[in-house]
């Protein structure tokens, strides 16, 4: 059973962990490798499958470049249907000797209808150089109430998952791919 005590959000970007105080509850999708691709998750024994640790492989930018990225991205189920929950990513854009350029943390609130995902920005931390054809970023920060990122700060994307790996489409055009470290249960 949960408690009633506010979720808490812990990101050391310098060690990629990403913690975050929330008990995963057990959702909908098929057993076995799942399909974002497929209708809404209805309640079940099995999480959604967007549901756990990702490391990304590629950033790709609407243009076209691709730029070298790590770090996690971390969807926990926040509801009895598996339809939202809670997000978290630290990523860094690397050099070529692998060092961070520039990087970003963020994290709120999540909402999936089949292939479309909707992402709260309640958590922004982003700074670094340029990187390929991105220009310097200066610091960014921002804590914004659940309220306000609900009202103002929503990212609808689209989602894909084919075994372990899955793919966020920004509407910039740019997009990510993500393999899994590990699920959540």
């Amino acid at each position: 059973m949960r408690s009633n005590r506010p979720p808490s959000l812990v990101l050391f970007a310098g060690s990629t962990l990403v913690a975050l105080g929330l008990a995963a509850v057990p959702s909908g999708s098929a057993v076995g490798p799942a399909n974002a691709n497929s209708v809404s998750p209805q309640a079940s024994a099995a999480p959604d499958p967007i549901v756990g640790s990702w490391r990304p492989r590629a950033y790709r930018l609407a243009a076209g470049a691709e730029l070298p990225v790590d770090g996690r991205i971390v969807f926990l189920a926040g509801s009895d249907d598996g339809s939202r929950g809670e997000w978290s990513v630290t990523f860094f854009v690397t050099g070529e000797d692998g060092a961070a350029v520039r990087g970003s943390a963020e994290g709120g609130e999540w909402s999936r209808d089949g292939r479309s995902l909707l992402l709260t920005h309640q958590f922004h931390l982003s700074a670094g150089g340029a990187a390929g054809p991105l220009p310097e970023a200066p610091l960014a920060m921002a804590i914004r109430s659940a309220a306000e990122a609900n009202a103002n700060h929503r990212e609808p994307c689209e989602v894909t998952v084919e075994g372990d790996l899955l793919t966020l489409h920004f509407p910039s055009g740019n997009s990510m791919t993500f393999e899994r470290v590990e699920t959540l249960r």
